[in-house]
């Protein structure tokens, strides 16, 4: 079980980073609004699984979709170097 909470993990970052962009732009990760939000959002440590999560956040893009074209993206970046 542990591979599927991993490859659950790397959906809901991919997710939660996309949530994070459209939500406060591309430079989510300077600005305290965004930083008070993760932090609201992480005060309950770990007590909901990645589904609650996805469902508080309204995450619908909490699918491979997501992260397969982060994937992509990474692997076409990395050829063009």
């Amino acid at each position: 079980f542990e591979c599927v909470a991993r490859l659950q993990g790397m959906i809901m970052a991919v997710a939660l980073e996309r949530m994070l962009i459209e939500r406060f732009g591309d430079q989510w990760y300077g600005q305290s609004p965004a930083i008070e939000y993760l932090s609201s959002l992480w005060a309950g440590g770990q007590m909901r699984d990645v589904s609650a999560l996805a469902s508080e956040l309204d995450a619908d893009g909490f699918h491979p979709g997501g992260f397969i074209k982060s994937i992509q993206a990474a692997m076409v970046a990395s050829t063009l170097q």
